[in-house]
């Protein structure tokens, strides 16, 4: 072979590689009309989603706490009132 097919062969050998980076580019970034519909855009809507999860699962278990506390106190609250209504049931039977 000669320089200028070596050359030739080379060239054509790069503009295969270049379509095919410029088709990854298309897959991770989307193409110019339609910028959603790159993987990139998908995984930061999915951390976005993922992060609003989050935050209501937080707030959900914030509310199951304060929940929790309110129903350990009324059982405080009525343990305290029926020890004493049992105490004074039993000092009138035993007088």
């Amino acid at each position: 072979m000669d320089a200028p097919d070596e050359i030739h062969e080379v060239k054509k050998e790069l503009e295969a590689i270049t379509k095919k980076v410029d088709a990854v580019l298309t897959i991770l970034t989307g193409n110019e009309y339609d910028v959603t519909m790159g993987l990139l855009n998908r995984f930061g809507e999915f951390a976005n989603r993922m992060q609003v999860l989050e935050k209501q699962t937080e707030e959900r278990l914030y509310k199951l706490e304060k929940w929790k506390d309110r129903v350990v106190w009324i059982a405080v609250g009525a343990g305290i009132t029926s020890g004493g209504g049992v105490w004074l049931i039993l000092s009138k039977i035993f007088k």
